[in-house]
């Protein structure tokens, strides 16, 4: 089943000029996972035929005997994303879970983590082109906010988390048994890390961020032993995204302040303090659990970002321009979540995805922004 209709967002500044409008639609849960609800959600192409599909962790009800699942989307012949069997895992926690994507094997397609920090414990889920492998569950010394990223720069993503009490570690997931890379200290309370190129010099930083201590930290090209604390603050720093904003060869950092219930846009390559990108608007928003992710979402060459409230259901949508500004738009009532950003039809742009009861709602722009007007020729 899916269900269309419009739903208008106005005219925003942007790399190309023309309205806004976003499709949204819903997509079941489906039979087989009626009286779960989805913990965690990603939009990844994991059997490797060229279009993405959304993944998530299915948790059974407090009462219930099955064990959690993995449930996917597969578009039918007409494009139209339609669920499957719910793939019986073992059991997890209820809630803190992790669905993150990556080529975690080495083999060029991407791949699935699922982390449960309450049990610190990890489950790979690889592809095989048709179908998964799933492992059993790792037990590993896990801390919140885990990461999967590539940090040495070989083509492979490694699991990136520190725990609270400040050690910071990288495994490799290729084998059946996960692989210590790297051990290191950091500072105590980081809740939430990145991976990103901050200095532009072809070797990813390994970021922190320390909570409710308000400060930052920075493993210079990957090195623990090259860490910097900086002096810069972002009171109660609970998401970070690392992205080249500006196509300049040096990543940005975008950081939820969750006090503010906002994002702040810190520039390279020293991380200085930069403007609000977005604030959520509606009461009961700050201090609360928001998610953050940065990506293209309607395919003009800019980044856009997007920001959710767990409590309010608010979704956030700051649309980029080519002159590094950002024109934010508000959605109330999207759903609870979580989120993930990706590509799921032959449309123009991403999708946003929002889990919502048992449904997943899309949104996703109705049309491609159309190109500004270019200078005219020389004269002869």
């Amino acid at each position: 089943m899916l269900i269309l209709q419009l739903a208008s967002i106005a005219d925003a500044d942007t790399c190309g000029e023309g309205p806004r409008e976003l499709l949204t639609s819903e997509i079941p849960l489906g039979p087989s996972a009626i009286g779960g609800r989805l913990a965690a959600l990603a939009v990844v192409d994991v059997d490797g035929d060229g279009v993405s599909e959304l993944h998530g962790a299915v948790v059974p009800p407090l009462d219930a005997t099955q064990p959690l699942g993995l449930w996917s989307t597969h578009p039918d012949a007409s494009g139209v994303h339609q669920p499957g069997l719910v793939q019986p895992m073992h059991d997890l926690s209820v809630a803190g879970l992790h669905l993150l994507p990556g080529d975690l094997d080495g083999d060029g397609d991407m791949d699935l983590a699922l982390i449960d920090p309450v049990r610190n414990e990890v489950t790979q889920i690889l592809s095989l082109g048709e179908g998964f492998q799933i492992s059993p569950p790792h037990s590993l010394q896990l801390g919140p906010g885990p990461s999967v990223g590539d940090l040495d720069g070989d083509g492979v993503s490694e699991l990136l988390s520190a725990t609270l009490l400040g050690s910071a570690r990288a495994w490799s997931l290729r084998s059946s048994e996960p692989e210590l890379k790297l051990e290191g200290t950091v500072p105590e309370g980081v809740v939430a890390q990145a991976v990103g190129d901050l200095d532009g010099d072809g070797a990813p930083e390994w970021i922190f961020a320390r909570g409710t201590s308000s400060r930052l930290a920075v493993a210079w090209g990957g090195d623990l032993r090259r860490r910097e604390d900086l002096r810069i603050a972002v009171a109660d720093a609970r998401d970070l995204v690392a992205m080249d904003r500006d196509q300049d060869g040096e990543d940005e950092l975008f950081v939820v302040d969750r006090r503010r219930a906002g994002v702040r846009l810190l520039t390279s390559p020293r991380l200085r303090r930069g403007p609000w990108v977005v604030r959520l608007k509606q009461d009961g928003a700050r201090d609360s659990p928001q998610s953050l992710s940065v990506a293209d979402v309607d395919g003009d060459g800019c980044l856009d970002v997007v920001l959710h409230s767990f409590a309010t259901h608010e979704l956030a949508v700051a649309w980029g321009d080519d002159q590094g500004r950002f024109s934010p738009q508000w959605i109330p009532g999207a759903g609870a979540g979580p989120v993930a950003v990706g590509q799921l039809d032959d449309r123009p742009g991403l999708e946003i995805a929002v889990v919502s009861g048992e449904v997943v709602r899309l949104f996703g722009i109705a049309a491609a922004p159309e190109p500004g007007p270019t200078a005219p020729p020389p004269e002869p």
